[in-house]
């Protein structure tokens, strides 16, 4: 089998309880393929005024999968995210670089699935540790119900 979708959205508002604050979308689309040996997700971007994010990835039916999540954010919200994900637990770093504008810095945040769970590059030194768990530990315990691998 094989399908795809390509799906637009936009005025998305995504909140923190933890400290009142939000990421707004003015726009966005994802576009995914599926086939029996798996999903691509083509492109996934999500853009605001002052955060933008965009997805590349894929998982395959045999366990393996990768993805590169690229965070574009002013230097305020940068310096948020980045504040946000020192104060987690683990020893994490969100260490952003600037763009070619002076108004813009980007993260890019590699994920892939190591010996059966999946692994991102958000420890000191862009070293690898557990996906959920982290994220878990960063967004401070909501109630997140990230799906598990099987």
């Amino acid at each position: 089998f094989k399908g795809s979708s390509i799906t637009n959205f936009e005025n998305v508002m995504i909140n923190d309880p933890r400290d009142e604050g939000g990421m707004r979308f003015n726009r966005g689309v994802a576009s995914f393929v599926a086939t029996a040996a798996g999903v691509v997700a083509k492109d996934v971007r999500a853009i605001g005024e002052e955060d933008a994010i965009l997805i590349n990835g894929f998982a395959t039916a045999a366990g393996e999968a990768a993805a590169t999540v690229r965070i574009v954010s002013s230097p305020e919200r940068a310096q948020s995210h980045a504040k946000r994900v020192r104060i987690a637990p683990r020893n994490l770093l969100m260490d952003f670089q600037p763009l070619n504008t002076p108004d813009r810095l980007f993260r890019d945040i590699h994920i892939e699935a190591r010996d059966g769970t999946l692994m991102m590059d958000l420890g000191e030194d862009r070293s690898w540790v557990p996906f959920f768990d982290t994220a878990e530990e960063v967004l401070g315990g909501q109630n997140t119900d990230l799906p598990n691998l099987p």
